[in-house]
Protein backbone atom coordinates (compact mmCIF):
# COMPACT_ATOMS: atom_id res chain seq x y z
CA UNK A 1 0.00 0.00 0.00
CA UNK A 2 1.53 2.98 -1.29
CA UNK A 3 2.13 5.84 1.81
CA UNK A 4 1.93 9.02 1.48
CA UNK A 5 3.04 11.18 4.38
CA UNK A 6 4.11 10.75 8.11
CA UNK A 7 1.94 12.59 11.06
CA UNK A 8 3.27 12.78 14.41
CA UNK A 9 0.84 11.82 16.95
CA UNK A 10 0.54 12.67 20.86
CA UNK A 11 -2.25 11.93 22.96
CA UNK A 12 -2.81 12.17 27.13
CA UNK A 13 -4.25 10.36 29.74
CA UNK A 14 -8.04 9.62 29.63
CA UNK A 15 -8.27 9.66 33.26
CA UNK A 16 -6.36 12.61 34.81
CA UNK A 17 -6.42 13.26 38.67
CA UNK A 18 -7.51 16.72 39.34
CA UNK A 19 -3.87 17.51 40.42
CA UNK A 20 -2.61 15.79 37.19
CA UNK A 21 0.15 13.39 39.72
CA UNK A 22 -0.24 10.08 39.36
CA UNK A 23 1.18 7.69 42.22
CA UNK A 24 0.32 4.62 44.11
CA UNK A 25 0.37 6.31 47.17
CA UNK A 26 -1.65 9.29 46.09
CA UNK A 27 -4.22 6.43 44.88
CA UNK A 28 -4.12 7.11 41.28
CA UNK A 29 -2.47 4.16 40.03
CA UNK A 30 -4.01 3.44 36.50
CA UNK A 31 -3.10 5.63 33.67
CA UNK A 32 -5.09 4.81 30.38
CA UNK A 33 -4.63 5.98 26.92
CA UNK A 34 -7.11 6.29 23.61
CA UNK A 35 -5.48 5.91 19.90
CA UNK A 36 -8.70 6.38 17.69
CA UNK A 37 -10.16 4.92 15.15
CA UNK A 38 -8.47 6.19 11.83
CA UNK A 39 -7.62 5.30 8.56
CA UNK A 40 -3.69 5.19 8.87
CA UNK A 41 -1.09 2.99 10.08
CA UNK A 42 0.84 3.27 13.92
CA UNK A 43 4.66 2.76 13.95
CA UNK A 44 4.61 0.86 17.04
CA UNK A 45 8.53 0.63 17.26
CA UNK A 46 7.77 4.62 17.36
CA UNK A 47 5.37 5.22 20.45
CA UNK A 48 6.84 6.38 23.66
CA UNK A 49 5.50 7.18 27.40
CA UNK A 50 6.51 10.91 27.85
CA UNK A 51 6.17 12.67 31.03
CA UNK A 52 7.90 13.74 34.12
CA UNK A 53 8.96 11.50 37.32
CA UNK A 54 9.99 12.67 41.28
CA UNK A 55 11.26 10.46 43.64
CA UNK A 56 10.67 11.91 46.98
CA UNK A 57 11.53 10.51 50.78
CA UNK A 58 9.46 9.63 53.58
CA UNK A 59 8.90 13.82 54.27
CA UNK A 60 7.78 14.26 51.07
CA UNK A 61 11.31 16.06 50.34
CA UNK A 62 14.09 15.77 47.43
CA UNK A 63 15.98 12.86 47.53
CA UNK A 64 19.93 13.90 48.45
CA UNK A 65 21.42 10.60 47.24
CA UNK A 66 25.50 10.91 47.35
CA UNK A 67 28.15 8.68 48.21
CA UNK A 68 28.36 10.28 51.81
CA UNK A 69 24.80 11.54 53.42
CA UNK A 70 23.96 9.85 56.32
CA UNK A 71 20.39 11.02 56.80
CA UNK A 72 16.80 9.48 55.65
CA UNK A 73 16.83 10.60 52.59
CA UNK A 74 19.91 7.91 51.81
CA UNK A 75 19.06 5.62 49.51
CA UNK A 76 15.69 6.75 47.55
CA UNK A 77 16.59 5.43 44.26
CA UNK A 78 15.25 3.38 41.68
CA UNK A 79 16.88 0.20 39.30
CA UNK A 80 18.94 1.50 37.37
CA UNK A 81 18.50 -1.43 35.33
CA UNK A 82 14.96 -0.47 34.83
CA UNK A 83 14.44 2.75 35.22
CA UNK A 84 11.60 5.14 34.83
CA UNK A 85 9.60 1.51 33.07
CA UNK A 86 9.87 0.72 37.25
CA UNK A 87 7.01 1.94 37.86
CA UNK A 88 4.67 -0.21 35.21
CA UNK A 89 3.31 -3.03 37.12
CA UNK A 90 0.93 -4.11 34.33
CA UNK A 91 0.51 -3.44 30.69
CA UNK A 92 -2.92 -4.05 28.62
CA UNK A 93 -2.80 -3.85 25.20
CA UNK A 94 -6.78 -3.73 23.65
CA UNK A 95 -8.44 -2.58 20.71
CA UNK A 96 -11.39 0.05 20.97
CA UNK A 97 -13.68 -2.82 21.78
CA UNK A 98 -12.19 -3.65 24.73
CA UNK A 99 -11.02 -6.80 22.74
CA UNK A 100 -7.60 -7.56 24.66
CA UNK A 101 -4.48 -8.10 21.96
CA UNK A 102 -1.84 -8.59 25.13
CA UNK A 103 -1.90 -8.39 28.73
CA UNK A 104 1.78 -8.24 30.55
CA UNK A 105 1.70 -8.49 34.35
CA UNK A 106 4.93 -7.52 35.90
CA UNK A 107 6.10 -6.17 33.17
CA UNK A 108 8.55 -4.55 35.44
CA UNK A 109 10.12 -7.42 36.42
CA UNK A 110 10.41 -9.11 32.98
CA UNK A 111 12.07 -5.73 31.70
CA UNK A 112 14.79 -6.26 34.71
CA UNK A 113 16.09 -8.94 32.46
CA UNK A 114 15.72 -8.13 29.01
CA UNK A 115 16.97 -4.85 29.40
CA UNK A 116 20.10 -6.26 30.54
CA UNK A 117 20.49 -9.41 28.52
CA UNK A 118 19.95 -7.17 25.25
CA UNK A 119 22.04 -3.63 26.10
CA UNK A 120 25.10 -3.17 26.60
CA UNK A 121 27.07 -0.67 29.53
CA UNK A 122 27.18 2.15 27.13
CA UNK A 123 23.26 1.20 26.08
CA UNK A 124 22.52 2.23 29.56
CA UNK A 125 24.58 4.73 30.59
CA UNK A 126 24.48 6.77 27.26
CA UNK A 127 21.76 6.00 24.39
CA UNK A 128 18.73 4.52 27.09
CA UNK A 129 20.07 7.68 29.57
CA UNK A 130 18.78 10.22 27.00
CA UNK A 131 15.02 9.22 27.27
CA UNK A 132 15.43 7.60 30.93
CA UNK A 133 18.02 9.60 33.75
CA UNK A 134 17.00 7.07 35.76
CA UNK A 135 18.77 4.74 33.44
CA UNK A 136 22.45 3.26 34.19
CA UNK A 137 24.44 0.62 34.65
CA UNK A 138 25.50 1.60 38.26
CA UNK A 139 22.92 2.33 40.87
CA UNK A 140 24.63 4.95 42.24
CA UNK A 141 24.81 6.79 38.82
CA UNK A 142 21.20 6.14 38.65
CA UNK A 143 20.46 7.57 42.38
CA UNK A 144 22.26 10.53 41.34
CA UNK A 145 19.96 11.07 38.25
CA UNK A 146 16.99 11.56 40.38
CA UNK A 147 17.82 13.57 43.01
CA UNK A 148 15.59 16.30 40.90
CA UNK A 149 12.49 15.87 39.12
CA UNK A 150 13.31 14.63 35.44
CA UNK A 151 11.45 13.93 31.90
CA UNK A 152 11.55 10.79 30.42
CA UNK A 153 10.77 9.40 26.97
CA UNK A 154 10.45 5.64 27.31
CA UNK A 155 9.41 2.90 24.99
CA UNK A 156 6.31 0.30 25.91
CA UNK A 157 8.64 -3.37 25.24
CA UNK A 158 5.42 -4.95 24.89
CA UNK A 159 5.18 -8.31 22.16
CA UNK A 160 2.89 -6.08 20.16
CA UNK A 161 4.82 -2.92 20.22
CA UNK A 162 8.19 -4.14 19.84
CA UNK A 163 7.01 -5.88 16.40
CA UNK A 164 8.49 -4.76 12.62
CA UNK A 165 4.81 -4.54 11.67
CA UNK A 166 2.63 -1.75 11.06
CA UNK A 167 -0.36 -1.66 12.56
CA UNK A 168 -3.76 -0.25 11.41
CA UNK A 169 -6.06 1.55 13.18
CA UNK A 170 -8.83 1.27 10.51
CA UNK A 171 -11.86 -0.86 10.40
CA UNK A 172 -9.60 -3.40 8.82
CA UNK A 173 -7.30 -3.72 11.34
CA UNK A 174 -7.15 -2.78 15.26
CA UNK A 175 -10.24 0.02 14.64
CA UNK A 176 -8.38 2.06 17.44
CA UNK A 177 -6.31 0.92 20.30
CA UNK A 178 -6.38 1.28 24.00
CA UNK A 179 -3.41 1.23 26.24
CA UNK A 180 -3.89 0.88 29.76
CA UNK A 181 -0.94 1.00 32.62
CA UNK A 182 -1.06 -0.14 35.82
CA UNK A 183 1.32 1.24 38.44
CA UNK A 184 3.54 -0.86 40.77
CA UNK A 185 3.78 -0.06 44.86
CA UNK A 186 6.40 2.62 46.06
CA UNK A 187 7.90 -0.28 48.21
CA UNK A 188 8.68 -2.61 44.85
CA UNK A 189 10.03 0.51 42.98
CA UNK A 190 12.17 2.23 45.50
CA UNK A 191 15.24 0.78 47.20
CA UNK A 192 18.33 1.74 48.40
CA UNK A 193 21.38 2.00 46.06
CA UNK A 194 25.24 0.75 46.32
CA UNK A 195 28.19 2.76 47.26
CA UNK A 196 32.39 0.68 47.31
CA UNK A 197 34.92 2.00 48.93
CA UNK A 198 38.40 0.47 49.91
CA UNK A 199 38.71 -1.49 53.05
CA UNK A 200 42.89 -2.44 53.15
CA UNK A 201 43.08 -3.77 49.50
CA UNK A 202 39.70 -5.08 49.44
CA UNK A 203 36.91 -3.53 47.50
CA UNK A 204 33.87 -3.50 49.82
CA UNK A 205 30.03 -2.98 48.67
CA UNK A 206 28.20 -0.90 51.13
CA UNK A 207 24.20 -1.22 50.17
CA UNK A 208 22.06 2.45 51.82
CA UNK A 209 19.12 1.32 52.69
CA UNK A 210 16.35 3.70 53.23
CA UNK A 211 13.57 4.28 55.53
CA UNK A 212 10.30 3.52 54.86
CA UNK A 213 7.71 5.48 53.42
CA UNK A 214 9.53 6.88 50.33
CA UNK A 215 7.37 7.26 47.28
CA UNK A 216 7.38 8.28 43.50
CA UNK A 217 5.28 10.43 41.40
CA UNK A 218 4.59 10.91 37.84
CA UNK A 219 2.60 13.68 35.79
CA UNK A 220 2.26 15.64 32.34
CA UNK A 221 2.23 11.83 30.93
CA UNK A 222 0.92 11.86 27.46
CA UNK A 223 1.91 9.05 24.36
CA UNK A 224 3.66 10.45 21.12
CA UNK A 225 3.94 8.19 18.08
CA UNK A 226 4.27 8.19 14.57
CA UNK A 227 0.78 7.68 11.99
CA UNK A 228 1.63 6.42 8.37
CA UNK A 229 -1.09 7.52 6.02
CA UNK A 230 -1.84 6.14 2.67
CA UNK A 231 -2.92 7.25 -0.55
CA UNK A 232 -7.31 8.36 -0.84
CA UNK A 233 -7.41 4.44 -2.57
CA UNK A 234 -5.76 2.98 0.40
CA UNK A 235 -7.77 4.66 2.83
CA UNK A 236 -10.93 3.68 1.10
CA UNK A 237 -9.73 0.30 1.42
CA UNK A 238 -8.82 0.31 5.19
CA UNK A 239 -12.42 1.41 5.79
CA UNK A 240 -13.95 -0.55 3.33
CA UNK A 241 -15.62 -3.55 5.98
CA UNK A 242 -13.92 -7.02 4.83
CA UNK A 243 -11.85 -9.97 6.33
CA UNK A 244 -8.33 -10.19 7.38
CA UNK A 245 -5.86 -11.07 10.01
CA UNK A 246 -2.63 -9.80 11.62
CA UNK A 247 -0.29 -12.09 13.13
CA UNK A 248 2.52 -10.95 15.77
CA UNK A 249 4.19 -11.60 19.12
CA UNK A 250 2.86 -11.28 22.47
CA UNK A 251 4.46 -12.00 26.44
CA UNK A 252 2.31 -13.22 29.31
CA UNK A 253 3.55 -13.87 32.86
CA UNK A 254 2.85 -16.54 35.30
CA UNK A 255 4.26 -16.89 38.83
CA UNK A 256 5.34 -19.71 41.28
CA UNK A 257 7.33 -20.32 44.18
CA UNK A 258 10.48 -22.67 44.33
CA UNK A 259 11.54 -23.54 47.95
CA UNK A 260 12.68 -27.70 47.95
CA UNK A 261 16.39 -28.09 46.44
CA UNK A 262 14.46 -30.96 44.04
CA UNK A 263 11.30 -29.31 42.62
CA UNK A 264 9.22 -29.57 39.89
CA UNK A 265 7.38 -26.63 38.32
CA UNK A 266 4.55 -27.41 36.02
CA UNK A 267 2.67 -24.45 34.46
CA UNK A 268 -0.37 -23.74 32.07
CA UNK A 269 0.33 -21.70 29.26
CA UNK A 270 -2.85 -22.16 27.52
CA UNK A 271 -1.11 -20.82 23.88
CA UNK A 272 -1.03 -22.54 21.04
CA UNK A 273 2.26 -21.02 19.74
CA UNK A 274 4.76 -21.11 22.53
CA UNK A 275 7.90 -19.40 21.28
CA UNK A 276 10.42 -19.24 24.63
CA UNK A 277 9.68 -19.21 27.96
CA UNK A 278 12.07 -16.76 30.51
CA UNK A 279 12.49 -17.16 33.73
CA UNK A 280 13.84 -15.56 36.72
CA UNK A 281 14.66 -15.47 40.21
CA UNK A 282 14.43 -13.39 43.40
CA UNK A 283 13.89 -14.32 47.17
CA UNK A 284 10.49 -13.80 48.11
CA UNK A 285 11.00 -11.48 51.20
CA UNK A 286 12.46 -9.39 48.69
CA UNK A 287 9.41 -8.07 47.02
CA UNK A 288 7.99 -5.08 48.06
CA UNK A 289 10.22 -4.32 50.40
CA UNK A 290 12.26 -0.94 50.57
CA UNK A 291 15.04 -2.52 51.87
CA UNK A 292 16.12 -4.80 48.72
CA UNK A 293 16.15 -4.01 44.88
CA UNK A 294 12.35 -5.13 44.02
CA UNK A 295 14.42 -5.66 39.98
CA UNK A 296 17.40 -8.08 41.58
CA UNK A 297 17.67 -10.77 39.22
CA UNK A 298 20.37 -12.79 41.02
CA UNK A 299 20.92 -16.98 41.02
CA UNK A 300 18.41 -18.95 44.32
CA UNK A 301 19.13 -17.91 47.73
CA UNK A 302 19.08 -19.31 51.04
CA UNK A 303 17.91 -17.42 53.86
CA UNK A 304 21.52 -16.56 55.05
CA UNK A 305 22.24 -14.62 51.72
CA UNK A 306 24.26 -17.47 50.26
CA UNK A 307 23.65 -18.41 46.57
CA UNK A 308 21.77 -21.53 46.10
CA UNK A 309 23.39 -23.38 43.71
CA UNK A 310 21.84 -24.81 40.42
CA UNK A 311 22.71 -28.06 40.27
CA UNK A 312 20.53 -29.42 36.91
CA UNK A 313 17.88 -28.41 35.49
CA UNK A 314 15.40 -30.11 32.83
CA UNK A 315 12.48 -28.53 30.53
CA UNK A 316 9.86 -30.68 30.29
CA UNK A 317 6.62 -30.52 28.23
CA UNK A 318 3.96 -32.91 29.94
CA UNK A 319 6.39 -35.44 31.22
CA UNK A 320 8.74 -35.70 28.58
CA UNK A 321 12.05 -33.98 27.96
CA UNK A 322 11.23 -31.07 25.63
CA UNK A 323 12.54 -29.25 23.33
CA UNK A 324 16.12 -30.26 25.14
CA UNK A 325 16.17 -34.65 25.39
CA UNK A 326 18.73 -34.67 28.40
CA UNK A 327 19.47 -32.40 31.68
CA UNK A 328 21.60 -29.40 31.89
CA UNK A 329 24.15 -30.40 34.70
CA UNK A 330 25.64 -26.95 35.78
CA UNK A 331 27.67 -25.52 38.49
CA UNK A 332 28.06 -28.20 42.20
CA UNK A 333 28.57 -27.65 45.26
CA UNK A 334 30.58 -24.51 47.08
CA UNK A 335 32.76 -27.21 48.87
CA UNK A 336 34.28 -28.56 45.24
CA UNK A 337 37.87 -27.46 43.84
CA UNK A 338 36.84 -24.69 41.25
CA UNK A 339 38.28 -27.14 38.76
CA UNK A 340 35.46 -29.70 39.99
CA UNK A 341 32.57 -27.55 38.82
CA UNK A 342 30.98 -27.83 35.63
CA UNK A 343 30.36 -23.90 34.04
CA UNK A 344 26.70 -22.72 33.70
CA UNK A 345 27.89 -22.01 30.30
CA UNK A 346 24.55 -23.70 28.67
CA UNK A 347 22.35 -22.68 31.56
CA UNK A 348 23.39 -19.07 30.87
CA UNK A 349 23.21 -19.40 26.53
CA UNK A 350 19.78 -21.25 26.65
CA UNK A 351 18.49 -18.54 29.28
CA UNK A 352 19.85 -15.65 26.78
CA UNK A 353 18.77 -17.84 23.47
CA UNK A 354 15.25 -17.21 24.89
CA UNK A 355 15.53 -13.56 25.01
CA UNK A 356 17.52 -12.94 21.70
CA UNK A 357 19.07 -15.00 19.39
CA UNK A 358 22.18 -16.45 21.46
CA UNK A 359 24.08 -15.86 18.03
CA UNK A 360 22.89 -12.11 17.47
CA UNK A 361 24.04 -10.76 20.89
CA UNK A 362 26.14 -8.50 20.50
CA UNK A 363 24.93 -5.78 23.25
CA UNK A 364 25.17 -7.39 26.47
CA UNK A 365 25.67 -6.19 30.43
CA UNK A 366 26.56 -9.18 31.49
CA UNK A 367 30.07 -10.00 31.73
CA UNK A 368 32.70 -11.46 33.87
CA UNK A 369 32.20 -8.25 36.19
CA UNK A 370 28.80 -8.30 36.47
CA UNK A 371 28.54 -11.84 36.99
CA UNK A 372 31.53 -12.67 39.05
CA UNK A 373 32.74 -9.71 40.09
CA UNK A 374 36.01 -10.35 37.26
CA UNK A 375 37.14 -7.06 35.97
CA UNK A 376 39.67 -6.57 32.71
CA UNK A 377 40.43 -3.19 34.18
CA UNK A 378 43.20 -2.34 36.87
CA UNK A 379 40.71 0.15 38.01
CA UNK A 380 41.62 0.54 42.38
CA UNK A 381 45.45 1.80 41.72
CA UNK A 382 46.74 4.32 43.95
CA UNK A 383 44.22 3.96 46.44
CA UNK A 384 41.40 6.18 45.22
CA UNK A 385 37.94 5.92 45.72
CA UNK A 386 36.58 2.79 43.50
CA UNK A 387 33.48 5.30 43.02
CA UNK A 388 35.20 7.82 41.13
CA UNK A 389 38.20 5.01 39.47
CA UNK A 390 35.72 2.57 38.42
CA UNK A 391 34.09 2.59 34.59
CA UNK A 392 32.90 -0.90 34.38
CA UNK A 393 29.42 -2.29 35.13
CA UNK A 394 28.43 -3.21 38.92
CA UNK A 395 30.18 -5.87 40.26
CA UNK A 396 28.73 -9.05 41.52
CA UNK A 397 24.83 -8.20 40.18
CA UNK A 398 24.35 -11.03 37.94
CA UNK A 399 22.24 -10.83 35.06
CA UNK A 400 21.00 -14.58 36.24
CA UNK A 401 17.94 -16.55 35.08
CA UNK A 402 16.82 -19.80 32.95
CA UNK A 403 14.69 -20.24 29.90
CA UNK A 404 14.76 -21.92 26.45
CA UNK A 405 13.52 -21.58 22.77
CA UNK A 406 10.98 -23.95 22.14
CA UNK A 407 10.94 -23.75 17.67
CA UNK A 408 14.65 -22.77 17.12
CA UNK A 409 14.19 -24.15 13.88
CA UNK A 410 11.01 -23.12 11.90
CA UNK A 411 9.98 -20.57 14.67
CA UNK A 412 6.38 -21.13 15.00
CA UNK A 413 5.65 -22.32 18.17
CA UNK A 414 5.02 -25.21 20.21
CA UNK A 415 1.24 -25.88 21.15
CA UNK A 416 0.89 -25.92 25.05
CA UNK A 417 -3.48 -25.30 24.41
CA UNK A 418 -3.40 -29.09 26.31
CA UNK A 419 -0.16 -30.00 27.40
CA UNK A 420 1.88 -28.25 31.06
CA UNK A 421 5.11 -26.94 30.73
CA UNK A 422 7.41 -28.54 33.23
CA UNK A 423 10.70 -26.76 34.37
CA UNK A 424 12.49 -29.31 37.19
CA UNK A 425 15.35 -27.35 39.18
CA UNK A 426 17.84 -29.31 40.98
CA UNK A 427 19.64 -26.31 43.59
CA UNK A 428 21.03 -26.17 47.00
CA UNK A 429 17.87 -24.81 48.36
CA UNK A 430 17.98 -25.65 52.10
CA UNK A 431 13.86 -26.16 52.09
CA UNK A 432 13.08 -22.57 54.21
CA UNK A 433 14.25 -20.31 51.97
CA UNK A 434 11.19 -19.19 49.43
CA UNK A 435 12.34 -18.03 46.31
CA UNK A 436 9.66 -16.77 43.63
CA UNK A 437 9.74 -17.71 40.17
CA UNK A 438 8.82 -14.85 37.30
CA UNK A 439 7.88 -16.93 34.18
CA UNK A 440 7.36 -15.29 30.49
CA UNK A 441 5.93 -16.53 27.73
CA UNK A 442 6.48 -15.65 24.76
CA UNK A 443 3.98 -16.46 21.80
CA UNK A 444 2.70 -15.89 18.22
CA UNK A 445 -0.95 -14.43 18.69
CA UNK A 446 -3.34 -13.75 15.38
CA UNK A 447 -5.97 -11.37 15.45
CA UNK A 448 -9.08 -11.76 12.58
CA UNK A 449 -10.97 -9.09 11.46
CA UNK A 450 -14.41 -9.07 9.75
CA UNK A 451 -17.46 -7.00 9.68
CA UNK A 452 -18.49 -8.62 12.91
CA UNK A 453 -15.72 -8.02 14.68
CA UNK A 454 -12.44 -8.30 16.28
CA UNK A 455 -11.13 -12.42 17.54
CA UNK A 456 -7.08 -12.82 18.62
CA UNK A 457 -5.98 -16.86 18.95
CA UNK A 458 -3.34 -17.79 20.88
Amino acid sequence: MDINSKEKGIVSAINPPSNGIYSFRGGYPIVSFQIAQQSKWLDPRSLRLSGRFRVKAPEGLKPTNTSTAQNATTGVAVSGRVGVASVIQQITLASSSNQTLETIRNYNRMLSTLVPVSHSQSDLDCCLQVGDPASASRSFNSARGINETTSFSIPLRTGLMSGGDLLPLGTNGLRGLNINLELAPDSQVISGFNTFTLGGNAVQTIFTPINTGAFYELEDLTLTYDLLVPSEQGQAIMESPATGSLTYNSFSQLYSVINASEQTQNLNFGVSNCLAVTHNFIPTDQINNYRHDGFSTGELKNSNGDDAKIRRITYLRGSTRFPLDYEIEVGGRKDLPADQLRPQTELVTQFIDSVKPYITMDHSLMSAQTQNGISDNLTFNNNRDPRFRNTLAEPNIPVFGAGIVMDPLSKTGVDFRNTNYGIRIVSELDGVSPNSIYSFIRARNTLQYSPNGIMVSS
